[in-house]
């Protein structure tokens, strides 16, 4: 058999949902732009939201309702996707990259404390994997902080004063519902604020229609296709998250012996399992595993972040340059069947043996 690293999770209400809006005429500008947006509000209880067309698109308009300016500094996790910093560089501000926490892979609440100064304006906290960065640890702090929830959607996170969803803590979070996110629609992303100033001012920077010149003023509207999509899979978002669930379970269950597992789950902290990653030992070769799993099982697996730094200080970024080299994301999603995942299990096994 093979198995890809992602698989499209969709059934005949998708279809349904695509096909009504293709009928209607209406592709862009529809009523299921307006629903995803009430639909998503209510799930997180976010009390604005706003849909826009990609999850960088979302970054880059967070920043901007929150006021960020050329030349502000923002503060983002180096192990994390290239499109933070080029969200914050599109609009003249400053990417700074700081460590992660070893086990989470959360950015490191201490290094983002060395990291401040004067021109500090915004921390970016994100969920990596599906793990809930110390948010209100962050907030604490007394900066603006976006959430990045592209990872991490459907659950709650418990502070020392309060319980909320994620995606409810910050001043404004983002999601994307990429073809391989929590929920896929090929293509979109949202922004979610407590504020009403801040989605009312990216409702007026997603759509440059009949305004006047702005380099900000771009066209970030969300298509009523993508829409349908997303609306359709959030709905099945819980019921996704049980599955990723389920699956994780038991790839701990029978690789916790074999091979170290990443972000292991703490009993206080919920969490959702967006990728499962294994820790390889400095003694195996990343690239060697990856190639010898394909070309032996036909079983695609991947590095979960790709390196956008020229060069890493290890001195300055050890735990990330730790996860650049030794971490790797195998199969995990609502489609993954039995039989596929103890294939999986068993080719991890052999190709650990193999190594070793």
């Amino acid at each position: 058999m093979t198995i890809p690293h992602n698989r499209l999770t969709y059934g005949i209400e998708e279809e349904k949902a695509v096909l009504e809006v293709v009928k209607s005429g209406r592709w862009a500008g529809g009523n299921y732009t307006n629903q995803l947006e009430e639909k998503l509000g209510q799930y997180t209880k976010s009390n604005y939201v706003a849909a826009v067309s990609s999850g960088i698109s979302a970054l880059r308009l967070a920043l901007l309702g929150i006021g960020v300016t050329t030349n502000d500094e923002v503060i983002i996790p180096a192990y994390s996707c290239v499109a933070l910093a080029n969200a914050i560089l599109s609009i003249g501000a400053i990417p700074v990259p700081v460590d992660i926490e070893k086990n989470t892979y959360n950015i490191d609440i201490e290094c983002i404390k060395k990291a401040i100064t004067s021109k500090t304006k915004v921390i970016i906290a994100v969920h990596t994997f599906g793990q809930p960065s110390q948010i209100e640890e962050i907030i604490s702090l007394g900066y603006k902080v976006i959430e990045d929830c592209a990872h991490c959607l459907g659950i709650d996170y418990t502070g020392k004063h309060t319980t909320k969803p994620i995606g409810n803590w910050a001043d404004a979070a983002i999601t994307s519902f990429y073809a391989t996110k929590l929920i896929g629609a090929g293509e979109g992303g949202a922004v979610l604020s407590s504020d009403f100033s801040v989605i009312d001012l990216i409702k007026q920077y997603r759509d440059y229609s009949d305004q006047m010149p702005s380099a900000y003023r771009l066209n970030d509207k969300m298509n009523d296709l993508e829409a349908a999509l997303a609306f359709t899979q959030l709905q099945k978002l819980d019921a996704f998250n049980q599955r990723r669930t389920a699956i994780a379970e038991r790839y701990l269950s029978e690789l916790k012996n074999v091979i170290p597992i990443s972000s292991l789950p703490t009993n206080e902290i919920e969490r959702v399992w967006y990728r499962f990653v294994i820790k390889l030992p400095h003694a195996i070769s990343l690239t060697k595993f990856k190639d010898y799993m394909w070309e032996k099982y036909n079983i695609k697996t991947d590095e979960p972040v790709f390196s956008w730094h020229k060069n890493i200080d290890s001195s300055k970024l050890p735990n990330t340059a730790k996860a650049f080299e030794q971490c790797l994301s195998i199969p995990c999603y609502p489609t993954l069947t039995e039989e596929e995942q103890s294939y999986i299990i068993e080719s991890i096994k052999q190709t650990v043996q193999y190594f070793n």
